[in-house]
């Protein structure tokens, strides 16, 4: 079923500003579909259910190790200390080896939210986990040009993208308007230019990098 919602009339959008108009079109587009799942109890049979779950949820709440993280069929492990889940069809996780922490995906980001906050400053922690090769594209004169493959790297201060050629270091107080594309695509603005970044793991949490760097920008600030 669509339904159709008028938020504003002409004079409306004429008295917001542009924050204020984006705030509400997302509020107004934004779906939760676990709680939507959980209301109508649907189910999704089918093959490897947990598939690439850890482009999501990169920390264990076991044992609180970044990055370690790996899907298998409905199995999501913890390739530190062995932690294992079952994705069901009804969206939740069962217990397979030690005791559950969290039956959904939701509180299980809710959590590492929470966790990143805390640890972020631990940079022996997410030393290995923010590290991974991508290939990155950089705006020059109005124009998106490859820059070739990187290997990018982050020391809590400073995003570092190793080229062939070059070092870049952005630093993450002037990175701005960071957003994920797909599953592995970030794109952010750097002295007014945009940066596009290609990750080739296909297994990267391109959401671990975008998580990070909004904590560490809040710290920063």
């Amino acid at each position: 079923t669509v339904s159709l919602e008028r938020l504003f009339d002409g004079q409306d959008v004429k008295a917001l500003s542009t924050d204020a108009v984006h705030e509400a079109l997302t509020d107004a587009l934004t779906l939760d579909d676990f709680a939507w799942q959980r209301e109508t109890g649907l189910t999704y049979p089918g093959k490897e259910l947990a598939h690439h779950l850890e482009r999501y949820l990169f920390a264990c709440p076991h044992c609180e190790t970044v990055g370690k993280l790996h899907s298998h069929d409905d199995r999501l492990t913890c390739q530190a200390c062995n932690y294992e889940v079952r994705y069901t069809v009804e969206g939740l996780f069962a217990q397979v080896n030690e005791p559950l922490h969290f039956t959904r995906i939701d509180d299980w980001n809710a959590w590492q939210q929470q966790f990143l906050q805390r640890a972020a400053n631990d940079r022996q922690l997410f030393r290995d986990a923010l590290c991974d090769d991508v290939t990155l594209l950089q705006e020059v004169d109005g124009q998106l040009m490859k820059q070739g493959k990187a290997s990018m790297t982050c020391d809590g201060n400073e995003l570092i993208l190793q080229l062939a050629d070059r070092e870049l270091r952005l630093a993450l107080a002037n990175i701005q308007n960071i957003s994920i594309h797909k599953h592995h695509k970030i794109d952010f603005y750097y002295d007014g230019a945009l940066y596009h970044v290609k990750f080739t793991n296909k297994r990267a949490s391109v959401y671990m990098w975008y998580s990070y760097v909004n904590v560490m920008q809040n710290k920063i600030v």
